[in-house]
């Protein structure tokens, strides 16, 4: 199944695409979120109202989202989850310094109230293979297998870039774990469509953990091969 990414910042804005994805055939959506009090819930409800039976996976970011405390936070995540409507989550930590909370804590405290603790919401994970700096990676790794462990991730979404050598090792490291760790796990890749304006975003100014090569950003046909 195709998914496409929405970015939107207004509900009206996401108006705006519905006629888009409805002529495209488009049943499968993931609905980011990059910033704090942006319309989460009512975003989905838009999207369920608009396009019946559309596959709604809804980014939940505990930087965004934090609350007043670790505790009241994971509550938040819990009652957002159970409520918002979305068959699907991503939980992501955010870019930057965490306060206390991030995604692997989440579904490590997840795990710790039984199974199926969301009903049939599922739960999803990210996985960035294209760290440059060795350290970094190994911790990414670490990082996966920990959030792994708990058994609660539904599906793994790995992050885009440009350098098909880190993807290749990405995936043989996730081959490579202990089987039981990725029973049931499905993996989802991610690809950019590029254009002119996006690469010239892109390169003025880049998305955090997001690593593109000067080639790929050198223009779209550049872009489309390594795509």
């Amino acid at each position: 199944m195709v998914r496409f990414e929405l970015f939107h910042k207004s509900l009206e804005q996401l108006q705006a695409l519905i006629p888009i994805l409805k002529a495209n055939g488009v049943t499968a959506v993931n609905l980011t979120n990059k910033g704090r009090n942006e319309p989460l819930l009512e975003s989905i409800r838009l999207l369920q109202k608009e396009m019946p039976g559309v596959d709604v996976c809804q980014h939940f970011s505990v930087k965004y989202q934090y609350q007043r405390s670790v505790e009241q936070t994971f509550s938040h995540f819990l009652s957002f989850c159970r409520t918002a409507g979305a068959a699907k989550i991503l939980v992501v930590s955010g870019s930057g310094p965490r306060k206390g909370l991030d995604a692997v804590q989440c579904v490590e405290r997840l795990a710790k109230l039984g199974p199926a603790p969301l009903g049939r919401v599922e739960v999803g994970v990210a996985f960035n293979p294209y760290f440059p700096d060795a350290e970094a990676m190994a911790e990414e790794r670490r990082r996966l297998e920990a959030k792994l462990r708990t058994g609660t991730v539904a599906h793994l979404w790995l992050q885009f870039g440009s350098d098909v050598a880190s993807l290749e090792k990405g995936l043989d490291f996730i081959a490579g774990l202990d089987p039981a760790l990725t029973h049931n796990v499905r993996i989802i890749g991610s690809l950019f469509i590029p254009s002119p304006s996006l690469l010239a975003r892109m390169r003025f100014r880049p998305w955090n953990g997001v690593f593109l090569s000067d080639r790929y950003l050198s223009a779209v046909p550049e872009a489309d091969a390594i795509t």
